[in-house]
């Protein structure tokens, strides 16, 4: 009876969220995570930084891989914004136009910091924030 209460009050709502887990190149490091708290992923070097919200904190943390590798688990709701970032496009909330260079930058949900937007993907992310997001523009 305790369980069921426990999960009614959406104490246990992180454990009942499905993971998906991404592995190193090598298989054997691995981070699992909610795909929903996830708010951008970039690549670093032979590194891919993720980062996510968790408790109300930006977390991230690094995983010795590429990114063209992690980015086919990554679902429709993320988009290629820099050939280093993906975003989760569901945590998008704005996108300003840089004043000095070409290209935007995006500001993510709970993220105290802009993403770049190179000039290269501007146009489909524009084109995707018009059909989803119109109030963005």
């Amino acid at each position: 009876m305790a369980l069921l209460h426990a999960i009614t009050q959406n104490e246990f709502s992180p454990i009942l969220t499905p993971k998906t887990t991404f592995f190193s190149y090598n298989r054997r490091d691995s981070f699992s995570i909610s795909l929903s708290a996830l708010r951008w992923v970039r690549a670093q070097e032979n590194y891919v930084q993720f980062c996510w919200v968790q408790e109300g904190m930006l977390r991230t943390t690094l995983l010795r891989n590429t990114l063209s590798v992690i980015s086919t688990q990554l679902p429709d709701s993320f988009v290629q914004t820099h050939r280093s970032f993906w975003i989760n496009f569901d945590h998008l909330v704005s996108l300003q136009r840089r004043v000095v260079s070409k290209g935007m930058d995006a500001q993510i949900d709970q993220v105290p910091y802009t993403v770049p937007v190179s000039k290269s993907y501007t146009r489909p992310l524009k084109a995707r924030v018009l059909a989803q997001k119109p109030q963005l523009l």
